[in-house]
């Protein structure tokens, strides 16, 4: 069955295969290493346009390594996840004038790189018999055997492995990934299209939805902050910008001060701000709703690295989504046009 279920997939995907940037050229282990950290909780439509920018401006891994990290994050601005941008760097630096690994062991030594990323690099550059397991492939999986108890996801793994071909892994993977996101999708599937609709069990039940187990997504944890935007003196229109250390989520991004993250509204740590408004941002498992005050810098107030901005350069400085939020909403308040 190993055999028949592979060989529908790889003809599938001759057939239908998406076309993506990082699948027009011959085999190359930096894009596709480049394009699966990219799509780690991303898109491919939003993952797209982020690819050929990093690209054009990091052709090759020893331009990735020479670069300084706050270019990497400037390139990488709006696609979030930020440490995954910090990992690129770091692990560029480690092959830095040697080669990428070529070995499954040899990429999960780099940082960010995990059992499933390492799988599918081996599988789609290397063309090596391996059996990644992301979200689409288990839930082709779970419907094609209809993966029954809360070890489904194991009873997937297992199955990978054991379907998985001897020659052109690299397709059958791929193969797999766009069924997934074309065809067997969480909702309304498309079984009519799907070439393993005849020996599919969840198919033949009339109810693949009903596959896989459905697991209640974690409740996001509310959270309050404020963020200072502080104007140097009344006239020079410099505002003062610092660099993220402390928190994970936003560690070596620059901003707008921002407070400690409270599970409670709580007034200002700074007097004599004005209001300017209030801004919510999502991140995985956090909703944050963000506080926003202007006024005049005080003295006493210190940041850690601490710069003064104009309103030009924060245009080019490597933000996050939250900060570029936060800057929207001062630039639309019309006070940049006055002084505070």
């Amino acid at each position: 069955m190993s055999s028949k279920f592979s060989e529908q997939i790889l003809f599938w995907y001759s057939k239908n295969k998406r076309v993506l940037p990082w699948r027009l050229q011959e085999k190359n282990p930096y894009k596709t290493w480049i394009s699966e950290i990219m799509l780690q909780q991303t898109t491919v439509q939003t993952t797209i346009p982020f690819f050929l920018n990093f690209l054009n401006r990091f052709p090759t891994l020893d331009a990735l390594a020479l670069a300084p990290l706050e270019d990497v994050l400037k390139i990488w601005q709006g696609l979030g996840y930020y440490s995954r941008a910090r990992n690129l760097h770091t692990a560029a630096q480690l092959c830095f004038q040697n080669s990428l690994p070529c070995t499954e062991e040899g990429w999960r030594q780099l940082p960010g790189v995990g059992p499933y990323t390492s799988k599918a690099i081996m599988a789609i550059a290397f063309d090596q018999k391996t059996a990644p397991v992301d979200g689409n492939i288990r839930r082709i999986l779970a419907r094609h055997e209809a993966l029954q108890g809360e070890n489904w996801k194991q009873q997937a793994d297992q199955q990978a492995e054991i379907l998985a071909p001897e020659h052109n892994c690299g397709d059958y993977v791929q193969g797999l990934m766009d069924l997934g996101s074309m065809i067997c999708r969480p909702k309304a599937p498309l079984c009519f299209q799907c070439p393993l609709k005849e020996s599919c069990r969840a198919y033949a039940s009339g109810t693949p939805e009903n596959w896989p187990l459905k697991v209640k997504k974690p409740i996001k944890t509310r959270y309050f902050a404020h963020s200072y935007i502080l104007q140097k003196n009344t006239s020079d229109p410099l505002f003062l910008i610092c660099k993220e250390e402390q928190r994970t989520l936003l560690k070596d991004l620059k901003g707008f001060p921002l407070s400690d993250f409270k599970n409670q509204i709580h007034p200002p740590s700074l007097d004599g701000l004005k209001l300017l408004g209030s801004v919510v941002h999502v991140f995985t498992h956090i909703h944050l709703q963000v506080q926003v005050w202007t006024g005049l810098w005080n003295p006493e107030y210190s940041v850690p690295n601490p710069q003064w901005a104009s309103l030009e350069d924060l245009k080019h400085l490597a933000f996050s989504r939250l900060m570029r939020k936060i800057e929207t909403l001062f630039l639309s308040s019309n006070l940049p046009n006055h002084c505070l």
